[in-house]
């Protein structure tokens, strides 16, 4: 984030995949392949790395989400 030409310090908590798989309830081979289908929730790669926005998983959840009756 940039503010004033000065960059700003993100406070940003990012779930590494085992954290996520754990969450989910999958293993991080079946994200992996979530990812490659473009089927798992929003991910950020940092070089060889993949993580999670805590958020990203709450809308993955969501979206997930199947109201009584439907």
């Amino acid at each position: 984030m940039k503010r004033n030409g000065n960059v700003e310090a993100a406070s940003t908590v990012l779930l590494d995949e085992q954290a996520v798989a754990e969450r989910l309830g999958v293993t991080r081979n079946c994200l992996a392949k979530w990812r490659c289908q473009g089927r798992g929730p929003a991910f950020i790669k940092i070089g060889r790395l993949v993580r999670y926005k805590p958020e990203a998983i709450e809308k993955f959840l969501d979206r997930r989400t199947v109201e009584p009756g439907r």
